[in-house]
């Protein structure tokens, strides 16, 4: 049988268990995030070509161990390593990846990752490596740094250029007015810069505003940009766009509110601060339109 006071000393042990465990995972977690902070800072002071800055995060006794057996003793003998290395990968950057940390106490964490180096011509040199970090004051220190050896080098992903930079010019606030109508033109890039939105508002002098909305993006099929619209009213429809020597020819097709089918062509040209519309060959349901022409003005 268990008595009160027994079992008064078991839960008041357990409460003891239970805070010294959330006390432990607290500091592992604390622990964790310096040395990740070290590790980021490291790589900056690596690229920034600051030696005696990346020296600092090396203790006193500090040693080093390449990938070809070759030891280094003490923070002076790997900065001259170090820093020989830096001069000889002048221009290639370093980041340090698929990073694992573990606490053994509270101030020694062991951890593992890649170094990885990649060169002006775009070829990345990688290697695994292990290191102890100890924690002096504040500021963590690596103590001692096995370089595991080599992986294969690969060559670096192809920067895509995006193929809309080419309207870069038609962004931002743009108005026009005739004695119609008035017409205010927003173009700002949506979607991580992948698509181009054109929104206009058209107030004209009678009846009731509308707004159409055009998103503008790269087909990667047809290997085009193409444009997709959509009006207050409820019309719809798409187009595929030409480069021209003053801007870009857009060939449109779509449908009315009511389902009847249409088209044109809408040339814009950019000179500067002015952008003119030029809208010809219109026709909805087999009915050809007059031409028209809006100028606008960059606000």
């Amino acid at each position: 049988m268990v008595t009160s006071a027994i079992r008064k000393a078991l839960l008041t042990g357990m409460t003891l268990c239970v805070v010294l465990a959330g006390a432990a995972s607290g500091q592992a977690q604390e622990g964790e995030a310096g040395i990740t902070a070290a590790i980021k800072a490291y790589a900056a002071a690596f690229n920034a070509g600051d030696t005696n800055r990346f020296a600092q995060f090396w203790a006193e006794d500090a040693d080093y161990t390449a990938s070809t057996g070759e030891h280094y003793s003490g923070r002076n003998a790997i900065k001259s390593l170090m820093a020989a290395e830096a001069e000889e990968l002048q221009g290639t950057k370093l980041e340090i990846t698929d990073v694992t940390v573990r606490m053994l106490k509270p101030d020694v964490g062991l951890q593992d990752g890649i170094l990885q180096f990649t060169s002006a011509d775009g070829l990345i040199d990688r290697s695994r490596y292990t290191a102890v970090w100890t924690k002096t004051g504040k500021e963590w220190q690596l103590a001692s740094v096995r370089d595991l050896g080599a992986l294969p080098t690969v060559e670096a992903p192809e920067q895509r250029v995006n193929p809309l930079a080419q309207l870069d010019a038609l962004t931002g606030e743009w108005t026009a007015a005739d004695d119609a109508a008035k017409v205010d033109l927003t173009a700002d890039w949506k979607l991580n810069r992948n698509f181009l939105e054109f929104r206009y508002l058209v107030t004209p002098k009678e009846g009731e505003p509308f707004t159409v909305l055009q998103l503008i993006g790269w087909d990667p099929i047809d290997e085009t940009i193409r444009s997709w619209f959509f009006d207050s009213a409820g019309g719809h429809g798409s187009g595929v766009w030409d480069k021209t020597e003053t801007g870009w020819s857009v060939l449109s097709s779509g449908a009315t509110p009511i389902g009847q089918l249409g088209g044109g062509v809408y040339d814009y040209s950019l000179q500067g601060k002015s952008l003119t519309l030029k809208i010809t060959n219109r026709e909805v349901a087999g009915q050809l339109l007059p031409d028209a022409e809006v100028k606008f003005t960059k606000k």
